[in-house]
Order: structure tokens, then C-alpha cells, then sequence
């Protein structure tokens, strides 16, 4: 597949890295997407003229979806202003809609697949300079672009991702348990030698918490019980809520050399169990606030 530079192999800035996957199809032909993950610089210069009074162009765009046992999980932010971040528009949400068919008729009628395999950084751009395209299907088919030097979708094509998110993120969200229902978080990490669980268990009226504790290394078994502190619970579930966590089961699975290691679990009222895998294929932002919660439990 893709060649690698050797760890001792320097890349002075300026340099580029160029690698290009001459098995990448060129044409897709598969109508089952599961992963739609794309980032790109769109606009560099925008005529006035061409500004429609009233609006914006949109001159980044980040869009992320994936296909979920619900519906589809959404996360899309475009930034109009080519000078700034600071003014990215951020909008999120996991809807019942499948929106893959539409993504997929999109990818084709694009032409999204044309520089599929292609590689090509060079070392001392600024961020978000380029883009990247990563695409699977359920067949084994897939997309993946990187450039940073230029963008590596048309503005037509930023467009009309920014429609297909935004109508489907109006529409009917996928259901999900009131935090207030959790009575137990579960957190393991199984190590080559040993293992992490750690266990808080939440009174029913919410007003105390106390975490379990068992940490194996070296074929010793280390364990403690101690109370947890109800700020940094109301910190782990302001998380869970605002990013829909409890959400999360049931998405597919992406294998790595550093996947399947950790479990977070959580347990309701009614029994229910809600498993969150470090292997989930998630936008990179839900990533990090799984990594707070982790982190929240050490």
C-alpha cells in the first residue's frame, strides 16, 4: 500500500512527503457508505461581486457522518470568514434520517474518487491550508485524499455537503436516556500485562458518589473504594449530555493497532447497559470529550 519514511529520515520544512496508492479505485461503484469524513479549505479569494447581498461563502468546511443502528451521526463545521477560525459555525446532533444515499450520489456525481490514493504534505504549511477526503463503503471500497497545499473538494461540492448536513440536522433526532437515569459509569482499559476498571456508583437521589477501583500490574492486584467528588461527577455528565454519549452504541468499529482497549459503560434505572468502545468510529471531537471522561476517572 502507502510507502513510510524511515523514523531517522529528517524532512526539512518545505519538503513534501508524496505518496499515492495506485490500487485506489478511481470510480466507485458501491451504493452502501458507512463513513463520510471530509475537511477542506474551499474559497482563497472571494470576488465581492460574487457574494450574494445578505450572505456569506463558505470558505472551510469540516463534515463528518456515520451510519449508525439509529439513523446517522452528524458533525459539521464551516468557517465564512477566510482570515479567522474564530468564527466557525459548529452544528451537531445524531438524527433518525439516513443520510447515505444522498452522500453517496453526491461522491459520484462529484467525482470525489478522482485523486483517490494521492498523499502529498508539504512540512510547514499552516493548518487547514488543504484538506483531507475519507470515505468507506461496507463492500471494502473507500476514498482518501490528503493534500495541505490546495483544497481537495470544489466549492460546488462544499456546498452542496453544507445542504445535505444542515437539512438533515433539522430533522428528527435519535432518542436518547435523560442523564439523571445513569445509577453506575463503568470505565476499562485492558493493558498487555494488566488492566484498569474503575467503577462509580451514583446513589438514587444523585447526591453521592463513590468510585471503585481495581488496577492489576506485575501480577499484583491493587484495589480502593473512595468518594467521588459531585463536582467532577457534574462535570462527567454535563459532558455525556451535551455530546449525546449516551447516543453512541451501536456505531461501527475501526480497527487499529491502539483499538478495542477501552469500555466505558453505562447503567441505567431500568437495567439497561449503554457500551462506548475506544474503537468507535466518532468524530475526533466526541474523541476528546471521551478522553475527558477518562481522564476525570483516573
Amino acid at each position: 500500500m502507502f510507502g513510510r519514511r524511515k523514523p531517522d529520515e529528517a524532512v526539512m520544512c518545505g519538503g513534501t512527503t508524496r505518496r499515492y496508492d495506485a490500487g485506489a479505485p478511481k470510480t466507485i461503484t458501491s451504493n452502501n457508505m458507512i463513513l463520510f469524513d471530509v475537511h477542506s479549505r474551499v474559497r482563497d479569494y472571494i470576488d465581492p461581486a460574487d457574494i450574494p447581498k445578505g450572505k456569506k461563502l463558505i470558505t472551510s468546511i469540516e463534515a463528518f457522518a456515520v451510519k449508525s443502528k439509529q439513523g446517522s451521526l452528524l458533525r459539521l463545521c464551516v468557517n465564512k470568514d477566510r482570515y479567522t477560525r474564530n468564527t466557525d459555525e459548529v452544528y451537531a446532533g445524531h438524527v433518525k434520517e439516513d443520510i447515505f444515499s444522498k452522500l453517496t450520489a453526491m461522491a459520484k456525481e462529484e467525482n470525489m474518487a478522482a485523486e483517490n490514493g494521492r498523499y502529498s504534505f508539504t512540512h510547514g504549511l499552516p493548518e487547514d491550508f488543504g484538506g483531507s477526503i475519507r470515505v468507506k463503503f461496507m463492500s471494502g471500497e473507500y476514498i482518501n485524499v490528503t493534500c495541505n497545499q490546495s483544497p481537495v473538494i470544489t466549492t460546488n461540492t462544499a456546498d452542496r455537503i453544507w445542504n445535505i448536513f444542515s437539512k438533515a440536522l433539522e430533522g428528527e433526532k435519535v432518542e436518547r436516556p435523560d442523564v439523571s437515569e445513569i445509577t453506575k459509569i463503568y470505565f476499562e482499559e485492558l493493558y498487555k500485562d494488566g488492566f484498569r476498571r474503575v467503577t462509580l456508583d451514583i446513589t438514587e437521589d444523585g447526591c453521592e458518589c463513590f468510585k471503585s477501583a481495581k488496577y492489576s500490574a506485575d501480577s499484583k492486584l491493587y484495589e480502593s473504594r473512595t468518594e467521588f467528588a459531585k463536582e467532577e461527577l457534574s462535570k462527567i455528565l454535563d459532558i455525556v449530555d451535551k455530546h449525546d454519549i449516551l447516543t453512541l452504541e451501536g456505531l461501527p468499529r475501526e480497527f487499529t493497532e491502539i483499538s478495542g482497549g477501552k469500555t466505558l459503560e453505562f447503567t441505567l434505572k431500568n437495567g439497561r447497559k449503554i457500551a462506548v468502545l475506544s474503537d468507535f468510529v466518532v468524530p475526533r471531537a466526541i474523541h476528546d470529550k471521551l478522553f475527558k471522561i477518562e481522564m476525570a476517572l483516573k
